[in-house]
């Protein structure tokens, strides 16, 4: 068992190109990498993805209106403050990250981001995040119940 406290993890996906690989992303950017080793060993790498100033702000001003430490799950403590993750399905070690305000393309290998994108003006906060597997885009669900899509830029 892993015990990520006091961060609070919010997302738990498997990397299309190796099945023994998962990653599991917290709301404050605290990415864990843990790959089965074949002695039934388990590989943990620790990360930070850095995420921007008015989304921390806004984590700690959640954080400070509850009374306690919530036990219950991320969701549940912070329904409108999500960190989601996904593996690209064109690139080995390459996680698409969203923020609540950021969207990340983050390199495992390297443990850096290499493209740092912020919300457009007039978006709805980012809920979750999905690559599509054929074409160079990534799909993301909003707050206020819209869809975009993003294309790398060249």
């Amino acid at each position: 068992m892993f015990d990520a406290a006091p961060e609070y993890l919010s997302c738990l996906r498997r990397d299309p190109f190796d099945a023994r690989h998962l990653c599991a992303l917290g709301l404050r950017g605290f990415l864990l990498s843990a790959i089965t080793r074949q002695d039934s060993d388990i590989s943990l790498q620790e990360h930070r993805v850095t995420c921007g100033a008015g989304d921390v702000a806004e984590l700690q001003k959640l954080e400070k209106e509850m009374a306690a430490p919530a036990p219950a799950p991320a969701l549940a403590a912070f329904p409108l403050f999500a960190s989601r993750l996904c593996f690209s399905p064109l690139w080995r070690q390459i996680l698409f990250v969203t923020f609540p305000r950021e969207l990340i393309v983050f390199d495992l290998s390297y443990s850096t981001a290499l493209s740092v994108t912020p919300l457009p003006r007039g978006f709805g906060k980012f809920s979750d995040v999905m690559a599509d597997p054929d074409l160079d885009l990534l799909y993301c669900t909003h707050l206020d119940s819209k869809l975009s899509i993003w294309r790398r830029k060249e």
